[in-house]
């Protein structure tokens, strides 16, 4: 079973039959949903109609495997404590640079599940919280892995890239906005602070070294209000911005440059899986709502050669040639460092076989 249809699953899964849970409701199965809705009148309305929905739903196609990249679905785990059908496994993987605080802070897990997350750093947070005694296997994400970042070459361009991290803001009360990972509503320039401070200096850092910035655009939608927001910051000179066009992934685009610079980057950690070289800005300005980088070891890694710290502006162009000019096996050791060997190592091949072990009797999630 997919919990929530995505193309990156179906990718994985390609020749294994398989039932869609939509808990979006664009697809609704009526029959399981009004057995789902009485379960929850019953309960007295305790958890959400998803997830009573979603234990009928279990109920009547009694899957092997339940897989999703839908990682921070709260109705998802509180189903899957209550789940009185423990033959079958959960597999879920990491879909973005999460905040601890957006899981469960509840083991929700059961051993034979395995959850496949962005890197190395989550391994013993996520032990002692959702994950459980569930496999964690901190492998990247299966997106990168299906665009086989590895696979792709190191431009000799002396373009650098910048991965926007632009969310679409609303005006309140004559002050604009935007959502955070939590669903609340932040000041934009508080949320925005480090790109409001850091990239100017970064600019200069770059124009320095001879090199130019382009920023990646995240947003499809507003591709407009994405660039204004940058002109904003960086002038009209000096710079260049790639749309996102339609729903094209930003992966393709990682080959362009040399290097990449980025905030809190989801894509960055995936591009740093790959051995791209990255170099992350300090998040700490943006307060509890961007994650710090090596986040949620942040505070031992604060001093890597891919962190530009905002005390140490003086010192970004000589770290900014360190990072470029290093060769490709320490370069190797310092994104171990950072994203840990198994990011780096598995490849889909790894991931598919992995899935497909689940599938088989007897499959033990420690061994």
């Amino acid at each position: 079973m997919i919990f929530d249809l995505q193309d990156d699953i179906m990718a994985l899964l390609v020749d294994v039959p398989a039932e869609v849970f939509d808990p979006r409701y664009e697809t609704i199965y009526l029959p399981t949903l009004v057995r789902g809705t009485f379960r929850w009148i019953r309960s007295g309305l305790a958890f959400t109609l998803t997830h009573h929905y979603f234990l009928s739903f279990l109920a009547s196609t009694r899957p092997k495997i339940v897989l999703t990249i839908i990682d921070n679905n709260r109705a998802l785990y509180t189903a899957r404590m209550a789940s009185a059908d423990e033959a079958a496994r959960f597999v879920i993987f990491q879909n973005g640079n999460r905040l601890l605080s957006e899981l469960p802070s509840k083991k929700s897990l059961l051993p034979g599940d395995v959850f496949f997350c962005l890197t190395d750093a989550y391994v013993e947070p996520l032990k002692g919280s959702v994950a459980g005694d569930a496999l964690i296997v901190p492998s990247g994400s299966l997106a990168s892995k299906l665009d086989k970042l590895h696979d792709l070459p190191i431009s000799q361009s002396n373009t650098a890239g910048y991965i926007s991290n632009w969310r679409q803001g609303s005006m309140l009360e004559g002050e604009l906005w935007v959502t955070d990972n939590h669903g609340a509503a932040v000041p934009h320039c508080k949320f925005y602070k480090p790109e409001i401070d850091l990239l100017q200096p970064l600019l200069q850092s770059i124009q320095s070294l001879g090199m130019t910035l382009e920023i990646i655009g995240a947003s499809s939608d507003n591709r407009s209000e994405e660039y204004f927001f940058y002109e904003s910051i960086l002038g009209k000179e000096g710079w260049s911005f790639s749309p996102r066009i339609g729903k094209e992934r930003s992966y393709s685009k990682i080959r362009l440059y040399p290097i990449l610079f980025c905030v809190d980057s989801t894509l960055g950690y995936e591009a740093l899986s790959g051995l791209k070289r990255v170099i992350f800005l300090d998040a700490s300005s943006g307060g509890e709502n961007r994650a710090p980088f090596g986040y949620p070891s942040n505070l031992e890694l604060a001093n890597s050669p891919l962190h530009l710290r905002n005390e140490a502006l003086r010192s970004w162009k000589s770290q900014i040639a360190q990072v470029v000019s290093m060769n490709d096996p320490d370069f190797t050791v310092l994104a171990d460092s950072i994203v840990g060997q198994a990011a780096i190592s598995i490849r889909l091949v790894d991931l598919s076989q992995i899935v497909r072990a689940i599938l088989r009797p007897g499959f033990n999630g420690g061994s």
